[in-house]
């Protein structure tokens, strides 16, 4: 590392970092309420780096002044400090959105906190594995393993958007931190961690030495694990991740990946933060269930002729057009994975009310999506659309899918439309073939689109024949 560059970065830069406005939220109300304890308010601020560094920072500083030993946790800081003292720390940090008005800089921000929450699981994982108990120490550490890169995402980012660029693009460059800002993000950590006080786990972890502590090598490794996975699964220098955590944890190399997959998977599909993108969606999809290779029958009626059936008797209801859609796209159609979204009374949550091809644990069954966060879903709920998305044209519409969306398809090739009950949305279907791996053709397209609209035709007929009748 340059130590003039990275001394020089840091004059021109503030050193402060804000607290995420979520957590900043919940702390203050846990804090004004009165009924969370000590343990419960320090499990928020631990989640937070600008809390957590801003606690830290202060209770160490006094103890150093003192002459006495540091302490490594947020729990024993709060419990060194007390209620009132954590309220007024607190209260003068300044929330993130206060400091950076930039809604761009939020999200670089919102996409790094999410992958220190993908680190921290799979730390608990490892450890998990290593047979270790005490862990709120080095969970703490974890959390701030990253900081100098939060810090340059927060001060500098633009010359951070440079360097997310190169890293998605040429992974496997161990060095690109060094060609935008001439310096390397774990030297200035350590810099920046001895500067503010941090637990000594926190600079430890970030030596690049092989006479650290078991602890802090599991740090390193799941941070590793965690900012790879940010640029994708099947780099080279993410297999050689792999491979460091399957010697360190003594497991073969398959049973690491798998361990480590699955914790992605988790932790995506766990996550609060809609509009992020999380690593697991970067995954190559497993499917839901197998589906059986169809028996070759004769022609079958089309859907429009048995929903004009369906629709002569007078006991035709929602539910059995919907479920005559569902099977007409799944067993004529031939997609993989059928799921219908249903909108809420209000019209505010999009969630999966009922599906063919899935699994009995399939993500999708849990799927909710607040509409007005979720982008694309968003907007093809304005007005009856579809829309086609392949693996050409799945990066221009990445960044407006929903996290949870991306983490629960895990899939590049798919066709959405919405359904309307006359002007009024009811919902929308989605549809891959994840299981045959095949793309979704113009003719399969044109079939989706043809039966979704019949579809919206026979419901808005129901609708009106209700009408009349409760008339």
């Amino acid at each position: 590392m340059s130590e003039k560059a990275a001394n020089s970065w840091l004059e021109n830069h503030d050193d402060q970092i804000p607290a995420f406005d979520q957590y900043h939220h919940q702390v203050i109300e846990a804090l004004h309420e009165g009924v969370a304890s000590l343990a419960e308010i320090a499990d928020i601020i631990m989640l937070d780096p600008g809390l957590s560094i801003a606690l830290l920072r202060k209770v160490n500083a006094n103890l150093l002044h003192s002459r006495r030993p540091g302490i490594d946790t947020v729990h024993t800081a709060i419990g060194y400090l007390g209620k009132p003292a954590v309220t007024t720390l607190v209260n003068k940090t300044q929330p993130l959105a206060e400091r950076c008005g930039e809604t761009s800089t939020i999200n670089l921000f919102r996409q790094l906190l999410s992958q220190n929450h993908h680190a921290l699981a799979q730390l608990d994982g490892f450890l998990k594995i290593q047979g270790i108990g005490s862990v709120d120490d080095i969970r703490a550490a974890m959390l701030l393993h990253n900081l100098a890169e939060i810090l340059v995402c927060l001060f500098d980012p633009e010359k951070y958007r440079d360097y997310r660029h190169r890293l998605r693009f040429k992974p496997d460059k161990t060095d690109h931190a060094t060609d935008v800002f001439g310096f390397e993000f774990d030297k200035l950590g350590i810099h920046l961690s001895q500067h503010w006080h941090l637990p000594e786990l926190v600079s430890e972890s970030l030596k690049i030495t092989k006479n650290i502590s078991r602890k802090a090598r599991l740090i390193q490794l799941a941070g590793a694990v965690a900012q790879q996975a940010e640029s994708g699964w099947y780099h080279q220098t993410m297999q050689k991740v792999e491979k460091d955590c399957a010697k360190f944890l003594d497991l073969s190399e398959r049973e690491t990946r798998q361990h480590i997959y699955s914790v992605a998977l988790r932790v995506a599909r766990e996550s609060k933060m809609d509009d992020v993108f999380p690593a697991a969606s970067r995954l190559i999809l497993l499917p839901d269930i197998e589906k059986p290779t169809p028996v070759k029958t004769p022609q079958a009626q089309s859907l429009g002729d048995k929903l004009k059936i369906l629709l002569k008797s007078p006991n035709c209801n929602q539910l059995q057009i919907i479920s005559e859609l569902l099977t007409s796209l799944y067993e004529q159609a031939d997609f993989s994975r059928v799921v219908l979204m249903m909108l809420s009374n209000d019209q505010a949550v999009l969630a999966a009310r009922a599906g063919k091809g899935l699994g009995n644990e399939s993500p999708f069954r849990k799927l909710q999506l607040e509409v007005a966060r979720s982008g694309l879903f968003k907007s093809l709920i304005q007005k009856p659309q579809a829309i086609h998305v392949n693996a050409t044209s799945y990066r221009k519409y990445e960044n407006s899918l929903p996290g949870k969306f991306k983490a629960t398809c895990l899939c590049n090739n798919f066709v959405m439309m919405s359904i309307f009950v006359g002007n009024r949305p009811f919902g929308l279907v989605y549809c891959d073939r994840s299981i045959s791996g095949e793309s979704i053709d113009k003719a399969g397209y044109n079939r989706f689109k043809a039966d979704i609209m019949i579809t919206s035709k026979a419901l808005t007929f129901l609708a009106k024949r209700q009408a009349q009748a409760a008339a």
